[in-house]
């Protein structure tokens, strides 16, 4: 949706509300997206490639949950209006199971593997997964703020096929911060990432695998997997995606790369064709990892952690409380 520079971002939230909301009720009296995608804004033009990375111009969200509240309309909007050139994409359940049998045909096992798991949290980052593998674009949740615009994560940097932000930095600390299960761990509420690159390929395969295995321990099936928190990070979740980043870097640097190579990055690291984030770029207001506790120059989204299954995301209160300006300094 092109957006007038006029258009205020209050007035803009309550426009993505109230489409959300008019979506919610036609679904309701049985009326259903007339795509694979629920849209929350007009639809635009193919696509064009973001200048300086081969990252197509698409924002995606999903929304397994009750129907957006004003704070979801609010990030939604700062989307929106950050990336106005961007097409914006929000899939509800059903639509997700219509994007996954439209773009997975050719692989059943993912297909097949997607299809039968029905519980939201492995899903949802399931589907995420696929999505970018699939169209590439931006995947964010739906409570993250778009705090700068996409060609400000790339800066001068050329040739960027991928984005990946640090979630967890553990540095010299004696003991990992709760709730983590490696030194180093990377986002996976926002990834900016090229359709078919290598990286989110494997990652679709790794997990399909990893939701059957989690299936086999407990002696049961796809459909009624019953996984801990641990399990989510582990299977489907940022420790899972931390695991195959790092092997992948590894594999195309000829060497190991992991946690040592990254920890107290100040500055964006390009290696090979992923560009990665310090711990402020998508982390801002952590409670550990060194990060800052309010919004800086290199602060390009803000997690809120709003309805999150997982409240506490390392061992304070959430981030939101402690982010004391949504400004970025001039």
């Amino acid at each position: 949706m092109l957006l007038s520079g006029v258009v205020s971002r209050p007035l803009l939230a309550s426009v993505v509300l109230a489409l959300f909301l008019v979506y919610t009720f036609l679904s309701n009296i049985g009326i259903r997206h007339l795509s694979p995608h629920t849209q929350t804004t007009a639809a635009l033009p193919p696509a064009n490639l973001t200048e300086s990375s081969g990252i197509p111009s698409n924002i995606w969200e999903i929304n397994f949950g009750p129907p957006l509240n004003e704070d979801n309309a609010n990030s939604i909007a700062s989307w929106i209006t950050q990336n106005p050139g961007h097409s914006f994409t929000l899939l509800t359940n059903e639509g997700g199971d219509a994007f996954v049998q439209s773009h997975y045909d050719s692989k059943p096992f993912i297909r097949d593997t997607y299809l039968e798991l029905k519980n939201p949290i492995l899903r949802s980052d399931f589907l995420r997964y696929l999505i970018l593998a699939a169209e590439g674009g931006i995947y964010t949740d739906i409570d993250v703020d778009a705090i700068q615009p996409f060609s400000r994560w790339i800066g001068e940097h050329t040739k960027v096929n991928a984005v990946i932000g640090i979630e967890y930095d553990q540095r010299n600390d004696p003991e990992l911060a709760r709730g983590m299960f490696l030194p180093m761990q990377l986002c996976q509420w926002t990834i900016a990432m090229n359709a078919q690159h290598p990286l989110i390929v494997k990652m679709t395969e790794a997990v399909a695998q990893a939701i059957h295995d989690l299936a086999n321990s407990q002696g049961s099936s796809v459909a009624k997997v019953m996984p801990e928190k641990a399990d989510v990070l582990l299977t489907t979740g940022p420790a899972k995606w931390s695991e195959v980043v790092f092997q992948y870097l590894s594999s195309i640097t000829h060497s190991k790369v992991d946690h040592r190579n990254l920890t107290g990055t100040k500055n964006p690291r390009l290696v090979g064709d992923i560009l990665i984030l310090p711990i402020d770029g998508f982390a801002t207001g952590v409670p550990h990892s060194g990060a800052s506790r309010k919004v800086t120059a290199n602060t390009m989204i803000v997690h809120r952690f709003h309805g999150t299954w997982k409240q506490d995301p390392g061992n304070e209160k959430s981030p939101d409380q402690k982010i004391q300006s949504e400004r970025v300094p001039e």
